[in-house]
């Protein structure tokens, strides 16, 4: 799906598909030069995939403008050489929910509700540490 957006999207497109491709490589030298026990350091490069992906395919339902995607990338790409801490999801009451919508995704049942929800909580993981942040008071 991502060739097509650059296929149909000119030169333009290409350099925040780079710009994701080369934060991707970062992330993963340090990740695996200083890897935390406890968590993550940026939004680790699996995540970031995903949330394209999901984005990609829930464009059915959300009304798709190629400059959101570009926006979007930068955002991923950004995040992800970041050095915002997010944590681990060990949690079976997160995850088992998560575990089965990708499963009906990938099944193709409502695909677009499932991505699109999927999404949601993908975005909800990003937005974590501003939540954190806010609500703990801290700077």
């Amino acid at each position: 799906m991502a060739f097509v957006f650059l296929e149909t999207s000119g030169f333009v497109a290409w350099i925040p598909a780079g710009l994701f491709l080369v934060c991707g490589i970062l992330r993963l030298a340090r990740f695996n030069v200083a890897g935390k026990k406890d968590g993550f350091e940026g939004i680790p490069i699996t995540s970031g995939g995903f949330i394209v992906a999901l984005f990609l395919l829930s464009k059915d339902v959300v009304p798709y403008k190629e400059y959101v995607f570009i926006l979007l990338l930068l955002l991923i790409s950004f995040l992800m050489v970041s050095t915002i801490s997010y944590p681990k999801m060990k949690n079976p009451v997160i995850l088992a929910p998560m575990g089965l919508l990708l499963v009906l995704d990938i099944l193709g049942f409502y695909r677009t509700i499932t991505s699109l929800l999927l999404l949601a909580l993908c975005f909800l993981y990003i937005l974590r540490p501003i939540g954190k942040r806010f609500y703990d008071g801290s700077k």
